[in-house]
C-alpha cells in the first residue's frame, strides 16, 4: 500500500489472514466432530440403556408374571414334562427376542434419525454464524483499506508541503 502503488484491492484477502481462517476452521470442524461424537455416544446410549431397562425390566416381567403364574408353571411342569418346556422356552424366547429385537431396531433408528436432524440444523446454524464473522472480516477489511488510502494522502500532503517549506527556505547552509 505505500510507496505509491495506491490502496490493495479491498476483495483480497490477506493470505495470513486466510490462513489463519482456515486453521481455525479446520480446528472448529475437528473440535465439532469430537464434540458431536462425544454427545451422541453419551446421550444415546443413556437413552437405550435406559429404554431397554425400562421395557426389558418391566414389561418382561409383568408379561411372565401374568402369563405365566405359579399355578400355570407348576402345571406346565407336572403335565407336560421337561422337553415341552424346554421345546416352550425356546420358542418364546426366540419370539420375544425377535419382537424385542425389532422394537429396538425401530426406536434405534427413530432416535439416530431425529439426532441426525438436530446436528444438521446445528452444522446450518454455525455456519449461518461462520459466514456472518467472515462478513465482519470483509468489512474490517475494507475499512483498513480505507484507513490506509487516507493515510496516504495526508502523508502525501505533508510531503508536498515539506517540499514547499524546503524550497523557501533554500539550500541547508554548511558550518
Amino acid at each position: 500500500m505505500t510507496g505509491g502503488d495506491g490502496p490493495a484491492d479491498s476483495g483480497a484477502v490477506d493470505p495470513e489472514l486466510a490462513e489463519y481462517l482456515d486453521r481455525r476452521l479446520a480446528d472448529f470442524r475437528r473440535d465439532l466432530a469430537t464434540e458431536l461424537g462425544t454427545t451422541l455416544r453419551r446421550d444415546l446410549g443413556a437413552e437405550l440403556r435406559t429404554t431397554l431397562r425400562e421395557e426389558l425390566g418391566t414389561d418382561l416381567r409383568a408379561a411372565l408374571r401374568e402369563d405365566l403364574g405359579a399355578e400355570l408353571r407348576t402345571t406346565l411342569r407336572e403335565e407336560l414334562g421337561a422337553d415341552l418346556s424346554a421345546a416352550l422356552r425356546r420358542d418364546l424366547g426366540a419370539q420375544l427376542g425377535a419382537t424385542l429385537g425389532q422394537r429396538f431396531s425401530d426406536e434405534l433408528e427413530q432416535r439416530t434419525s431425529a439426532l441426525h436432524r438436530h446436528f444438521d440444523v446445528v452444522a446450518e446454524s454455525l455456519m449461518a454464524k461462520i459466514e456472518l464473522v467472515a462478513e465482519g472480516v470483509r468489512t474490517v477489511d475494507q475499512k483498513v483499506d480505507r484507513l490506509a488510502a487516507a493515510t496516504d494522502a495526508r502523508f502525501a500532503a505533508v510531503d508536498r508541503r515539506l517540499l514547499r517549506l524546503t524550497a523557501r527556505l533554500g539550500p541547508p547552509r554548511r558550518r
